[in-house]
């Protein structure tokens, strides 16, 4: 931001070309035109050994100088160098009527150093001359407070017009003249003037040489992108740094919108998936938030820590897809979850490695899983449970595999199964808490080892006698017996949604288990429910 303390700049030619002071250049170069300047300053070059400035310059500031008539000869190339090293922008020297001439030695040492020389004629003071130079810098910040109104003005203009930020950029480019771009925190141009971006490829006639500045897009105190801008005068600085705060206001609106829309769709999701909302009432839902619910739709899951969600439920983020520099693919937030509803129609792939890509940028491990497409609203809670599924197996993007029951009666959070779940295993618990005997272990340990009583006594380090007993127990708590299908099955699931089985048990169980070791050849029982009595009883 430009320091309004500091009077801004002004180019050496214009004070030159003030006809009433009758200054002229001394020097054939550089050209005054590019010479800023601020301010006079004022040092008489004394002898031969010449005196260092009381302070660094800042670069503006035109040394005054009239030799003492009659002194000592002074070293100009020395002088020079000092006032140079120091931070001249350029030198101006007092001739009298008596010697009217500008020291050729002045002016070969200037040379040398790339530094102009103005000439001061008898009549004109230095007063004169610092009173012209206040009043073309009082001008020149008038100006630029005027351009900075109007720029300021029509930016916010448009602003509450709610033209986009394509127009914003579009605007502040006519304004100031300097290619303009809004870019992402990775990178990627979401909105220019002109149209296309200038690049190295585009050949020596486009601006990308030119020096190029940028400033911050910040949103509620962290870092959205930036605008970038080549070519930027200096005079512009102050309608640049006003720029990006409406270009940041602008996606915080922007964001703000989206959030209420994230945060409707991730609730809708969590009440599909969880079976808490009829396929009629979701649908109409996804109506309302445009989304058509009938078509096919693969759902992307991403796994991020609740502390990533926080920050993008609070600050703008795919700002592509925010300013409408590409299409927008519906976006939820829920809890530590990202979910996107791909049209079939769209590279779901794709779609899932760019949301891994951005969200990598918020500095976290990211899991995303890939659904199936499947239609209806009950397609959409199946692809759900397959990207939620696929998303738990680990960093990076993953597509559906098969999905297990264990997994959908773990993911839908359905309340009737969760009862089921208390009913059947609060009895063994209020045991364990009275006798010490922990049954709830043991029984998923037994339903894990596939009904053996040798290995599931060995893995609990008890005795076979000891398991006999408890699983009796077992039966007598809960109601149900170990040697039929269906209890197993209702015990299993009790487990499952308990969260209390271990990872084996959270394969279906009626699927066929490979074995553990080479088992002995032996008539089988065709029937399963005497097979786990057996198990039971001996095994």
């Amino acid at each position: 931001m430009h320091d309004d303390t500091v009077p801004a700049p002004v180019m050496l030619t214009e004070l030159i070309r003030m006809a009433r002071l009758t200054l002229s250049l001394a020097t054939p170069g550089p050209d005054p035109d590019t010479v800023a300047i601020r301010w006079f300053g004022e040092h008489r070059p004394a002898g031969p050994e010449p005196e260092e400035p009381e302070q660094r310059l800042d670069g503006y500031r035109v040394l005054l100088g009239r030799p003492r008539v009659g002194g000592p000869a002074v070293d100009w190339p020395r002088t020079v160098e000092h006032l140079v090293a120091a931070g001249a922008a350029a030198l101006a020297i007092g001739v009298t009527p008596d010697e009217d001439v500008v020291p050729g030695e002045l002016v070969r040492a200037a040379l040398a150093w790339d530094v102009p020389v103005v000439r001061i004629p008898p009549e004109t003071t230095f007063d004169e001359v610092t009173q012209a130079l206040a009043g073309l810098v009082f001008a020149s910040d008038l100006d630029r407070a005027n351009r900075l109104a109007m720029t300021y003005g029509a930016l916010t203009q448009s602003l509450t017009q709610g033209r986009g930020v394509q127009a914003l950029v579009e605007q502040l480019h006519g304004y100031i003249g300097a290619p303009t771009a809004v870019e992402d925190l990775r990178g990627r141009t979401i909105a220019s003037s002109p149209l296309p971006w200038p690049t190295i490829e585009d050949g020596p006639d486009c601006e990308i040489g030119a020096i190029e500045s940028s400033r911050r897009l910040r949103v509620h105190g962290a870092d959205v992108g930036r605008v970038r801008f080549i070519g930027l005068e200096a005079a512009d600085a102050e309608a640049a740094e006003c720029a990006a705060t409406v270009i940041a206001l602008e996606l915080g609106r922007l964001h703000a919108y989206r959030s209420a829309e994230s945060d409707a769709l991730g609730s809708l999701m969590e009440e599909v998936a969880g079976y808490r909302s009829d396929d009629a009432h979701a649908q109409d839902r996804l109506d309302a938030l445009g989304i058509d619910g009938r078509a096919a739709h693969r759902v992307v899951l991403a796994r991020l820590p609740a502390n990533v969600t926080g920050r993008l439920r609070s600050v703008p983020w795919q700002l592509a897809e925010l300013v409408g520099a590409r299409p927008t693919i519906p976006t939820g937030i829920l809890d530590e979850l990202v979910v996107m509803l791909v049209p079939g129609d769209r590279d779901a792939l794709a779609e899932a490695h760019a949301l891994h890509e951005e969200l990598l940028g918020f500095g976290s491990t990211v899991q995303v899983g890939l659904g199936a497409a499947h239609q209806g609203a009950s397609g959409l809670r199946m692809s759900w449970h397959e990207a939620l599924e696929a998303s738990s197996r680990g960093p990076g993007v993953h597509e559906v595999a098969v999905v297990s029951l264990a997994a959908l009666v773990l993911q839908s959070q359905n309340d009737a199964v969760r009862r089921l779940a208390a009913e059947t295993l609060t009895p063994l618990k209020k045991n364990e808490a009275a006798s010490g005997a922990d049954l709830v272990h043991t029984l998923a340990t037994y339903l894990e080892e596939r009904g053996s009583v040798s290995r599931t006594a060995a893995r609990l380090f008890v005795h076979r006698n000891t398991l006999r007993h408890r699983l009796k127990l077992i039966e007598t708590l809960t109601g149900r017996r170990l040697d039929t299908i269906s209890d197993w099955v209702t015990l299993w699931l009790a487990l499952v949604a308990d969260g209390t089985a271990p990872k084996g048990s959270q394969e279906d169980p009626n699927q066929s288990p490979q074995p553990r070791q080479a088992q002995p050849r032996h008539k089988r029982s065709p029937n399963p429910e005497g097979q786990a009595r057996a198990h039971l009883d001996g095994g």
